[in-house]
């Protein structure tokens, strides 16, 4: 893994444990991290700090879903010159989308995955690329390389610029997808429309 390097990192949660946590796994990298439990501690110490980027929980003691709104403060007092990753237990779609759609530069769903976790850090901090991640792949003899799986997805929005799915599986940009689904015979009088290609997938 790239050496992060002294950054600062601002994050409010109210569970200490997992402040605790987060603080281990950022102090080895020399990462400093200031931990607050509330919305008037966080803002103090964005005044008085200059974070490198921002953690976010979502639901903060008896502040349900304040964190929303502490992004949508973090865009109207800085803009997008700040990152934001959003560490929360919601994993519903709709508050994944939410907190995107609002200025999050990205989401992550607790309990973290360390490799995921330290990748979009490097991303967000400047430190390496998209197209700078490498995974190893094991060639695969053109007579086996056929195949196909099946997988649920749900279907959030459709509009003229494509279709949005929140899928619990990471699937590559540039993947051929076919799409059953009883809407399409409702909608269009077909079960599966033609093949479709992946144009972009958030973790």
């Amino acid at each position: 893994m790239t050496s992060l390097g002294k950054f600062r990192i601002l994050s409010i949660d109210d569970d200490p444990e997992f402040h605790k946590v987060l603080n281990i796994k950022l102090k080895k990298h020399n990462v400093e991290l200031i931990c607050t439990e509330s919305p008037e501690d966080f803002f103090n110490e964005f005044k008085k700090q200059r974070p490198d980027i921002c953690f976010i929980d979502l639901n903060i003691g008896d502040y349900t879903s304040s964190g929303f709104q502490i992004i949508q403060a973090i865009r109207r007092k800085r803009g997008t010159n700040i990152p934001i990753i959003v560490l929360s237990k919601m994993n519903t779609s709709e508050s994944i989308n939410q907190a995107l759609e609002l200025g999050a530069d990205d989401y992550l769903t607790k309990p973290i995955d360390d490799p995921v976790f330290y990748a979009k850090l490097e991303r967000l901090l400047g430190l390496i690329s998209d197209d700078s991640i490498k995974l190893e792949y094991a060639k695969v003899p053109p007579a086996y390389s056929g195949g196909h799986i099946m997988l649920n997805f749900e279907i959030n929005k459709i509009n003229e610029f494509g279709i949005t799915l929140h899928c619990p599986y990471y699937i590559a940009s540039g993947t051929p997808l076919v799409l059953k689904s009883d809407l399409w015979t409702e909608v269009i009088g077909v079960d599966q429309l033609p093949v479709l290609s992946i144009h972009q997938c958030r973790v």
